[in-house]
């Protein structure tokens, strides 16, 4: 965990977190459910092949701009976009909320309004953040970094396997697979739901090989790919 200048939202659909605090792992509520999360990668595969390549080409001007634009206009701006998304949204603004109210339940109305409105300016961040991450050199990402418990990593490596880390899904786990892959020099695998389109996916996974995560898809095949990275002496994730 670690308190980067740079705060981390809630990645729903990307991974899990493995860092708490403020920064860049803040811990915010998803708006997006598990359910509906796959029932958007089902939507996306009935896409039209031009709406497909649209979604990818999206995604990389919206990473070009984030490595060019200044970081508080970037931060002001996914966040707002997040909110805007809020009330576009119905739907998933209410999925929030009522997750929210189990964990919340004296909350009123106009405070469950504003912690959705939260969430979702959180998960705008989160995009935002995410696609700036592989602009940052070593130093620029162990500086916002505190770490606790690395020394059992290191034993278990030691001992001649990778440990399997086992995160909720919560907060920017990236930032920790970064760090563990730039900075510490440890590689890392992580299991991950494949995305569709593929053409987003095999996006996804190019960003996050950019800063030292090997991406290992849902599947017949992930078991052997797991296994042998523990025998690899992988972080496991």
């Amino acid at each position: 965990h670690g308190h980067h200048p740079i705060p981390q939202g809630v990645a729903p659909g990307h991974g899990r977190a493995s860092r708490s605090g403020q920064a860049p792992g803040s811990h915010s509520t998803s708006p997006v459910s598990i359910r509906e999360q796959r029932s958007s990668s089902i939507e996306l595969a009935h896409l039209e092949p031009t709406a497909l390549s649209r979604a990818r080409n999206l995604l990389e001007v919206a990473s070009a701009l984030a490595s060019r634009v200044p970081l508080s206009m970037l931060i002001a701006g996914s966040e707002r976009l997040g909110r805007m998304a809020a009330v576009r949204q119905p739907e998933k603004a209410e999925a929030l909320a009522s997750n929210l109210r189990q964990v919340c339940p004296g909350l009123d109305e106009h405070g469950l309004r504003a912690l959705v409105e939260d969430g979702f300016a959180s998960y705008g961040r989160y995009w935002a953040e995410t696609l700036r991450l592989p602009t940052l050199d070593a130093e620029a990402i162990d500086s916002g970094f505190e770490v606790e418990g690395y020394e059992h990593l290191l034993a278990t490596r030691d001992a001649g396997f990778g440990p399997i880390m086992v995160l909720p899904h919560l907060g920017g786990w990236e930032w920790a697979a970064a760090w563990l892959g730039r900075v510490a020099q440890t590689p890392v695998t992580a299991v991950v739901e494949r995305l569709q389109p593929p053409d987003v996916f095999e996006w996804f996974a190019d960003l996050r090989a950019s800063y030292g995560i090997s991406v290992v898809p849902v599947g017949p095949g992930a078991l052997p790919a797991l296994t042998r990275a523990v025998r690899d002496r992988h972080v496991v994730c």
